[in-house]
Formats: structure tokens, sequence, C-alpha cells
């Protein structure tokens, strides 16, 4: 594992630090003094000499000295840090200086200030800024350093990038585990596309089953309607061809006996045509009806379909806002609480008097003694307003991208005005539709033919009583009439029968095809029902992996919503308390336990900083080296403790194990 120690850091003129030289030697070191000493700014000039950043990675922050008179007036020097670093046992020192940079104007004689400039040198050598970083860069990036520096660093990243990163770290699932068990058909139907791809094609083939499954029921009553149950219960049903055919012989032979047959076949011929036609024009009528009927009825699906879309696209809209008014309202109160919690601290500090006589001894206390405990607690009180502040940027980040979802969605209601408007006039159109009884007109070619045969039938009627000479034959036409018509009826029948036997086949095929389409529907269920096993074991079996990484840190990595559904999440809780709510030490420990876990997977240590660390009893251990930033009343300025080395407490751990 690759180590970065600190031996010696050298600060002039920085912030509020004149002068001062912290000789850590590569060993856990506290650095102690009062509020306002620059016990933070020590650690802001370690990450400017190598980042240009303060420890809040702000590039834009006063560097230079903020009270010039207390340093000679307005000459105050450059301002400077230098480090030097033990890299596994390759020492380097690293400088950076911010100075004045003053040039002649041509017809000028003196110099004129021009701004800054930064210079920098690796082990005295002068480096382009650009060099510095790539040196820097290669000695560990820069998102990792703060990382495994800062305790408040990882926990206070965005929670997208912090989730991003412990994946990273728990690292691909081996496929034997997630495919264990019952989910060894996915594997295997799965193919070549992810788990996740697969679902999203199961859930389209499935939207398209479903759609087969209703064109196909739509399609059988359609069917269904065609066919005439009248013809069944026809008396003509039951008759033969066999019949059919001997009646036909028995007009033949009628015919045969009779003088004036011709005119009376032709009589018989075009009334029979005049039957039929009658008899075809009502099957056509009939058939428009229906059809008039099956597109009123889809129609009126259609309508229905789109009124149940427009009140689920209504109450979707209308659901999704008011979750997100519900944790938009969760975040503003916790917003609200802190800044209830802020004006607190704030009116602590403008209202906290300290004791100016001892209650004890009851001798004065020394003006400069009060005015240093005064200063000590408005100082922790700001140090609270402080994190309180970094809590109300974390919550105002939530509430934005919640604004941002709430835009979204309202624009998505505006663009559908009036829903209750609309799904009445869809009402009223399905009643009006409903209300539509069909008319078919008559064809007119079937008028013109029907007039003719009418008076055709009227001319043969008078040529056949010219014909005769009296009454013989009447009985014979009589009968032939009688038979001719028969057949017709029966034939008529006969083939409506044949097309209801066609359209019953029919039936049978669609009903066959629809229980084909319903196994492959709930086949794929099955399937999507694996997807989503598989998608819950995963998720299982990485928050495994991630807890497994940290000792005091568990994450929350998903939370289940009030419609079901799971979200992304990545909060760090400690005894199932949420960062956000810790006390200094839980959190100071949380971070510690972040920077373990980090400096395990990056095979890397660099000194870890902590901040405020009067606060916290037990810290826990950590590989790297340890500075401590402590609040000490007594020191009136900075001063510094050593003690083990990273490698010393690593043996000493051991020894004792």
């Amino acid at each position: 594992m690759k180590q970065i120690m600190l031996c010696t850091l050298k600060i002039t003129n920085f912030k509020g630090i004149s002068s001062y030289t912290f000789n850590p030697e590569g060993r856990d070191a506290t650095i102690r003094g009062t509020n306002a000493t620059g016990k933070t700014t020590v650690f802001d000039a370690f990450t400017w000499l190598l980042f240009g950043k303060d420890s809040l990675d702000r590039a834009d922050f006063g560097i230079r000295p903020i009270l010039q008179s207390q340093f000679g007036g307005d000459e105050i020097g450059d301002t400077s840090v230098e480090a030097t670093l033990d890299c596994s046992g390759d020492p380097v020192t690293l400088k950076r200086t911010y100075r004045e940079k003053w040039t002649r104007v041509r017809g000028q004689t003196e110099d004129q200030f021009s701004g800054y400039e930064t210079v920098c040198t690796i082990d005295g050598v002068p480096k382009l800024v650009s060099e510095y970083k790539a040196y820097v860069e290669g000695l560990i990036p820069e998102q990792i350093f703060r990382s495994i520096t800062n305790t408040r660093y990882f926990c206070t990243l965005k929670w997208q990038d912090r989730r991003k990163m412990l994946f990273d770290m728990a690292g691909e699932i081996p496929a034997d585990e997630l495919f264990a068990g019952g989910l060894a058909k996915l594997r295997s139907a799965v193919g070549r596309n992810t788990v996740e791809d697969y679902a999203v094609i199961l859930k389209k083939e499935q939207l398209r089953l479903n759609k087969e499954l209703e064109r196909l029921s739509v399609r059988r009553d359609e069917v269904s309607l065609v066919i005439d149950e009248g013809a069944e219960k026809s008396p003509y049903a039951a008759t033969s061809g066999e019949t059919i055919d001997q009646m036909r012989r028995e007009i033949a032979s009628l015919r045969s006996e009779n003088t004036t047959q011709s005119l009376r076949d032709k009589l018989s011929q075009v009334r029979r045509d005049l039957e039929h036609m009658d008899l075809m024009e009502q099957a056509r009528v009939n058939g428009e009806r229906n059809k008039m009927l099956l597109l009123n009825r889809g129609k009126v699906q259609s309508l229905r379909q789109q009124r149940e879309q427009l009140s689920l696209a209504k109450s979707d809209i209308e659901r999704k806002i008011e979750i997100a008014r519900q944790q938009r309202g969760m975040y503003e109160n916790e917003l609200n609480r802190l800044r209830e919690r802020w004006r607190a601290e704030e009116a602590k500090k403008s209202s906290y008097q300290p004791e100016s006589v001892c209650p004890h001894c009851g001798q004065i206390i020394p003006e400069d003694k009060v005015s240093g405990a005064r200063a000590a607690y408005i100082a922790e009180c700001a140090n609270r307003q402080t994190l309180i502040v970094g809590e109300s940027k974390q919550y105002a980040g939530n509430i934005e991208e919640i604004d941002a979802q709430l835009d979204l969605l309202e624009t998505a209601a505006r663009m559908h005005v009036d829903y209750d408007s609309q799904i009445r006039s869809i009402g009223e159109l399905i009643d009006k539709v409903e209300s539509i009884e069909p008319t078919v007109d008559p064809d007119p070619t079937y008028i013109k033919l029907r007039e003719g045969a009418q008076g055709a039938i009227i001319l043969l009627e008078r040529s056949i009583k010219t014909a005769e000479t009296g009454e013989i034959g009447t009985a014979a036409l009589q009968r032939i009439a009688y038979l001719t018509s028969e057949i017709d009826k029966a034939e008529i029948v006969q083939s409506q029968l044949r097309q209801n036997a066609a359209q019953r086949d029919r039936i049978a095929e669609l009903n066959q095809q629809r229980r084909d389409a319903g196994v492959a529907y709930e086949t794929n269920q099955m399937l999507i029902s694996l997807c989503e096993e598989y998608a819950r074991r995963k998720m299982r079996l990485t928050q495994e992996r991630i807890d497994k990484l940290f000792h005091l840190v568990n994450w929350r990595l998903y939370i289940t919503q009030q419609n079901g559904g799971i979200a992304d999440d990545c909060t760090p809780m400690v005894d199932h308390v949420p960062y956000s709510d810790l006390n200094n030490a839980s959190r100071i420990n949380a971070g510690i336990d972040c920077i373990n876990a980090l400096c395990r997977y990056h095979g890397v240590t660099a000194p870890v900083w902590v901040d405020n660390a009067e606060g916290i009893v037990d810290i826990l251990p950590t590989s790297g080296q340890l500075i401590r930033l402590v609040v000490d009343s007594a020191e009136g300025a900075l001063r510094e403790d050593t003690l083990a080395t990273p490698i010393e407490k690593m043996e000493g751990t051991a020894h004792a194990a």
C-alpha cells in the first residue's frame, strides 16, 4: 500500500498566519490552540499547497493575510506554503508561492503593480503550474486525496457520486450468485443482453401481446355477429339435397304436362328472381347494418380507452405532483428547523456574557480571560453554525431537484388542459354514438331491377290469361310455384348454414390463436417476475458487499416509495441514524470509517485531518497519519504534540492482537 506522510509544513503570510512551522515528522500529531489561532488554516494551507484550494474545496478564497496592519503596514511579503512529504520512503519537497507581480510600463521609471502570480517548485526546481499539477496528480489524484484526508468530504458528496464510487468499490457480483436457484431459467433466456435491457424488451413484448389479445377478442366478436342463428332454427335447416332434387324432378314432370308451361315457367322464374333479389337485398342491408354496429362499437371502445387514458394520465400526474410536494415539504421543514437552530446559535453569541468574578474564590477575572472565554464560546457557536449551513445546503440541493421535477410535472399537466372537461366531452360522445341506430339505404340497382321484374310479371300474367282457354293447368302451376318457392327457401337456408360453419371454424382458429397468445403472455409475465427478482437479489448482494467494506457505517442504497416503487439513494447511516442527524463525534468516526475503506480500495494512505477533534474521545483507528485539530483555551498560540507513526501504530495493533 502506498503511504503519503507529512514530515514538515512551513507557512508564511497565509490567511491569518504570518509564520508557522509544523513538524509532525510522519507521526500522528495534535495541533492545539484557542479559537481563531489558525488551526483550520493549517489544513487550508496543506490543501492549497497541493491543489490551489482550501479544505472546503474552494479555489476563490482569501489567501493573503486579512489584517495587513498586523505585519507592518502594506508590505507583508510573499504568501508561501512548503511541505516535505514521505511517499513510501521517497521524500519530496513541494512549495507553492503566491506573490505580487511588478512590471515596468514603457515610459515609466518605476515598476507598477500588475497583479499576483503563482510560482511552484518541486525539490527546489521551478516548475510550470501545469507541470506541478501533473506531478501532484501522479502522487495521488485530487478526488481520491480529498476523500481520504477530510473526514467530512465523502459523506457530504452528492449522493449520486457517492453511490457510483461505492458500487465501484463493491465490484461485479459473480453471475453464479446472481442467477442461483430459480433464476437459472432467466440466465438462459437473457442471452447476450443484460438483465436490465432484457426486462425492457419483455415489457415491450408484454404490451404487444396484450394488444394482440384484445385484437383477437374483438375479431372473434365481429365474426360471431355474422353467424345467423335463425338459419339453424329454420324448418328448412334439415332439408337435404336429395329432397331438393326430388322437388326439381316433380317440377319438370308438371311442366311437361302443361301446354302453357313456357309462359308459366318464365313467370315463375321472374318471381323467383324477384324473391331472390329481395332476400339478397335484405341480407345486404343486414350485413351493412352489422358493419355499422361493429364500427360504432369500435368507436365506443376507442373513446372509452381515450377516457381511461386521460383519467390515468390525470391521476398519475396529480399523484406524482403530490408526492413531490410532500417530499419538498419534508425538506422545507428540515430547512426551517436548521434555520431555527442557526438563529438560536446566533442568539447565544449575542447574549452570552462570561463570568467576570470567579465563583470559587470571588476574585475578579482578568478582562483578557473574560474576552478569551467569550471568543471561545462565540467560535464554538460559529462552528456549529457552519455545520448547520452545510446541512442546509444539502437540503436546499434536494429542494432544487424536487422543484425541477415539479416544473416538469406541472408543465406536463398544463399540456393537457382541463382533464375533466375532456373526460365529460368523451362521455357525451360515447352516449351519442351508442344512441345511433344504423340505417341502410336501398341499393339503386336493386330498385331498378325490382321495378323491371314487377313489370315483367304483369306482362307475363296477361299473356298467360290470353293463352289459357279455361282452368286447365291451374293446379299444376300452383304446385310448380309452391315447389319452386320451397327450393329457393331451402337453398338460401343451406347457404347460410354453410357460411355459419365457415365462421365457426374461423372462431375456433381465433380462439386457438388467443390461447397461444395467452400462453406467451403468461410466459412473458413469468420472465418479467424473474427479472424483478434478479434486481432485488442484485440489490441485496450489492448492499451486503458494500456494508462489509465498512466497520461503523452502513448505507441506505434504496428507498421504498409510497406507490411501492424503489428509488435509488445513498445515505450514510450509523446505528440506523442518518449522517445529517449525527453528533460531531459520530460524524468524525463515520468519516474515518469511510476513509479506511477508501484507502483499502485505492491502496494508498494520506494524512487524515480531523477538525474540532476536541469533541471526540474514542476516535476510530486509521492506518494513515492522523492530524487532530483541537480547541484548547489554555493555548494562546498554536502548539503541536506528535505521537506514533502509522507504521508503529500498525505494528502495535498487530502485537496487541
